[in-house]
């Protein structure tokens, strides 16, 4: 298997190199007599035009702390993943999951509980969705054939709602012409060191089908991201001392290893997206324009894992690895002496596990939206009406986490097997209507609009787990205990046998909700350099939240051991024992106002300073309690009711945010030298936090405490001579917690903030030749280490002594190519350093197992792409 692998990379390298010379020599072809193709979202003065405050604007006249990055400029650094482009951004970090969910933080305000706390929007479209079970995240769109995106800092709630607490993303896609036709194309290949290869061809083409009437766009796009994750398999073997194992981790990571370790697929790790978006323009009369827009994006998971062990990689060689546990055979299982079998059917308790060995996941998005445009000299009316469905499955090994943690196994036995299936459906209805003024340079601007969404979601889960059911002791309980003597202490704990496929646990989470909302904002220069700013959003959010569990980890009425109460004898799921699984409804109604008010003082056309107040808002939610398993985790933590019993939260509340901003943006030395900065303060009132339990597990949700969010953030742009450009971006942020709570203390840094400095520097030098144009480009990115929190501060309850957090990353970027008139040829160097430092060890509770995660390896590849 292996050996097909490597040959179907190197036919991988041949045909997308073959590809790559022939596209380049087609594009060459066509560019001797023609004119490069104007970039429309830059400004006569090199500024990117933008739409962050609804009407289109210079970047350096919106009073908003914003970066917006081109298409052009996304070709030029090579950015091709969100991650890439977050880098480039001071202020915004993004944490991804093996469970595909992505945690955005800007300026330290993100959370993986609840709604987002950033709103993401394609065009005019909000797809963010709410935190929803254990692995909903939101879509971010492939970057390819869009005029920009812009990152929002700091709430937009007045213009952009409850999602954007802390900030906004916006991925912008340009619109049909109806005078000119345009095409662009990208092709590339890299090839992972010590890993796989990846590749892409993308293209887009668009324009008039009826001159000024009717005009088309469309684009289709192609991606193989290359892994570099081994997965292997092999004999869990544990350390001993004195012919004893030693489990708890003392050893470090070489006191658990796996012998005789084989390879089962080779660079697993890869993922595949196709991309697809057609748009059709009319150009009904003079004043009215009307758009319909459909987007598809399907990403394929081979391997989600990112995590490996550490005591079977060895990064200093390429070597990053993560096991397989295959279930064990029928005839193994049933022969086991630890399956007495249910008294009640004489049958065994086992029945077999299939379920892929690792990680596949896939993720497909649907966007169909029209937009209306109508306007004259005074007003604009614009309407957008979106319809998002977006299918999200994964599967997860849990192999070491059901039978290290939850069982404290020295280690997993051939045979044993867990994996989790988590499935995410999201379906979204939007509609807004605005209108606002049409002249960008009155004395009076304004925008008035209405926001209707009825958003639904459901999140899927279940757990398979082929060795639970024949472990000889569970939670002290044995064969010999409780209620069913001399069946298994499985049965004797949970009260009912294991589900089809070894199922231990189910639960199915959905959500309804409505948000009915009404917004306005008016700038009045009350002299032509000072301008003030004041808007409000009123909404009405209601949610309706269902959860529905099953399997025997679920049962609310579990015997834990308890002998039976009845003389007569007691029957396996009846009488006494008869189990109870939580099915509730809860629901959540608020109504809120989000104001913003704004003075921006510009002296003339070169300067503006301003300065900002504004109020963001994310709604509450509601939950369902965890089971009595968990019942010693929420003791330790002191989540208990009034007569001392461990209880979790069943809902929690609305969190809102206040920021205060101040910023220049400056543009000096006759344009050479610009300049973009702001400082804040943020007040957290009521943070939603997700709090994960140190032993079972189980995840909930609460309010706790209120924080305050301190911070700058400053870009530099410098070009002494036409041919160099220079830049530096700059983020500093500290988020702490202002008083006690439960689990944290004052001055506790808050879980998800991100890192506190981010840097970011690049340099372009282009050479004149012949006509064309040669250049060298090199971008350095760094961000901190995280503050301590959580597992690994050691003044936490739930600190970790044996994790270690995550270490400053450095990383270092190099291109060289030629641009020709229409054509750009270049070769790349991504993670020139080869930076390899492990993302935090993290150490299995009760075990001797470390994990911890990789960066992608260092990859060299070509690029080229044609635009006109």
């Amino acid at each position: 298997m292996v050996g097909e692998q490597s040959m179907c990379g190197n036919h991988a390298l041949l045909r997308t190199a073959s590809a790559l010379a022939i596209l380049a020599a087609a594009m060459c072809s066509g560019t001797a007599d023609a004119q490069a193709a104007p970039d429309e979202t830059v400004a006569p003065g090199n500024d990117i035009i933008v739409t962050a405050t609804r009407s289109a604007s210079s970047i350096s006249k919106v009073p908003v702390s914003i970066a917006a990055v081109t298409q052009e400029q996304i070709n030029r650094t090579g950015v091709r993943e969100f991650a890439d482009l977050i880098r480039l951004t001071p202020g915004v970090n993004l944490t991804s999951t093996s469970s595909g969910s992505n945690q955005i933080a800007i300026r330290g305000i993100s959370s993986a509980a609840g709604a987002s706390t950033t709103g993401v929007y394609i065009d005019d479209v909000p797809i963010q969705v709410r935190s929803l079970g254990y692995s909903a995240g939101t879509y971010f769109p492939v970057l390819f054939d869009l005029e920009r995106v812009e990152v929002l800092r700091g709430p937009q709630g007045t213009l952009f709602g409850s999602g954007s607490q802390g900030g906004t993303i916006r991925f912008i896609q340009p619109t049909p012409s109806f005078n000119d036709f345009q095409f662009r194309a990208r092709a590339e290949f890299g090839d992972i060191d010590g890993g796989g290869q990846s590749y892409e061809f993308g293209a887009a083409v668009g324009g008039p089908i009826v001159d000024d009437k009717i005009a088309f766009r469309a684009a289709g796009y192609f991606r193989r991201q290359g892994g570099f994750v081994d997965r292997i398999a092999g004999t869990p073997i544990v350390a001993t001392s004195g012919g004893q194992p030693v489990v708890d981790g003392s050893l470090g990571p070489d006191g658990l290893r796996l012998e005789g370790a084989r390879t089962v697929y080779e660079d697993s790790n890869w993922t595949e997206t196709i991309a697809g978006r057609f748009a059709l323009a009319f150009n009904v009369t003079e004043n009215l324009v009307v758009t319909g827009s459909f987007n598809v994006e399907d990403q394929t998971l081979h391997d989600a894992t990112n995590t490996v062990w550490v005591s079977a990689s060895r990064p200093g060689r390429g070597v990053y690895a993560a096991p397989v546990f295959a279930a064990g055979s029928t005839t193994q299982l049933l022969n086991d002496p630890n399956d007495p079998g249910n008294p009640a059917t004489g049958q065994p308790f086992l029945t077999g596990l299939e379920a892929p060995l690792y990680d596949k996941g896939s993720d497909r998005l649907y966007l169909p939206y029209v937009t209306v445009d109508w306007s004259n000299d005074a007003v604009q009316l614009i309407s957008t009406t979106a319809w998002l469905a977006r299918n999200h499955s994964q599967w997860v090994e849990a192999t070491s986490s059901y039978g290290y943690s939850f069982l404290g196994f020295a280690a997993p036995r051939v045979g044993d097997s867990a994996r989790d299936i988590l499935t995410d459906r999201q379906r979204n209805f939007t509609q807004e209507v605005r209108l606002q003024s049409a002249n960008p340079d009155a004395r009076l601007r304004w925008v008035v609009g209405g926001f209707y969404s009825n958003n639904r979601q459901r999140s899927y889960e279940e757990d398979y787990v082929n060795f639970l059911g024949r472990v000889p002791s569970l939670f002290g309980v044995t064969a010999a205990d409780g209620p069913y003597p001399g069946t298994s202490a499985f049965l004797n704990a949970f009260g009912v046998p294991l589900g089809p496929n070894s199922l231990v646990y189910s639960a199915e989470f959905s959500s309804r909700e409505r948000q009915l909302a009404g917004f306005g904002q008016v700038d009045f220069k009350i002299v032509p350099q000072v301008t003030l700013t004041v808007g409000g959003r009123y909404a009405s959010n209601k949610v309706r939240f269902d959860t529905v569990q099953g399997g025997p980890l679920n049962n609310l009425n579990a015997p834990y051991g308890t002998p039976c109460p009845d003389a007569a004898g007691c029957t396996p799921g009846q009488g006494a024992f008869a189990p109870v699984f939580p099915i509730e409804r809860q629901f959540n109604n608020e109504k809120v106002f989000t104001p913003k008010f704004g003075i921006s003082w510009e002296p003339d056309d070169r300067n503006l300073i301003y300065a900002t107040a504004s109020k963001g808002f994310r709604p509450g939610g509601a939950q369902v309690r965890v089971p009595p398993v968990c019942g010693g985790d929420l003791t330790s933590l002191g989540y208990v009711d009034a007569n001392g019993n461990p209880a979790s939260p069943t809902s929690y509340e609305s969190d809102t945010v206040w920021n205060y901003e101040v910023g220049s943006k400056n543009r000096m030395l006759g344009g050479k030298l610009r300049f973009d900065g702001s400082i804040y303060l943020i007040k957290w009132d009521k943070i939603q936090t997700q709090l994960q339990l140190p032993t079972c597990g189980y995840l909930f949700v609460d309010n706790l405490g209120s924080a305050k969010s301190r911070g700058f953030d400053a870009a530099v742009k410098y070009s002494p001579i036409p041919q160099l450009d220079l830049s530096a971006s700059v983020g500093y942020n500290r988020t702490t917690f202002s008083e006690e709570s439960l689990v944290f203390q004052k001055g506790d840094f808050v879980p998800n903030a991100g890192s506190p400095w981010t840097i970011y520097l690049s340099g372009e030098y282009r050479i004149p030749m012949r006509g064309n144009e040669g250049y060298l480009r090199s971008d350095f990115t760094y961000t901190s280490a995280p503050r301590r929190t959580g597992r690994v501060d050691p003044d936490s309850p739930l600190f970790q002594p044996f994790d270690t957090p995550r270490p400053s990353v450095s990383l270092v970027n190099l291109r060289a190519g030629m641009r020709f008139d229409r054509v750009d040829v270049s070769v790349f160097v991504n993670n020139a350093l080869n930076y390899n430092r492990a993302q935090g060890v993290e150490k299995y509770v009760n075990s001797p197992l470390y994990t911890t995660s990789y960066l992608r390896p260092r990859t060299v590849g070509v690029t080229a792409s044609y635009r006109r």
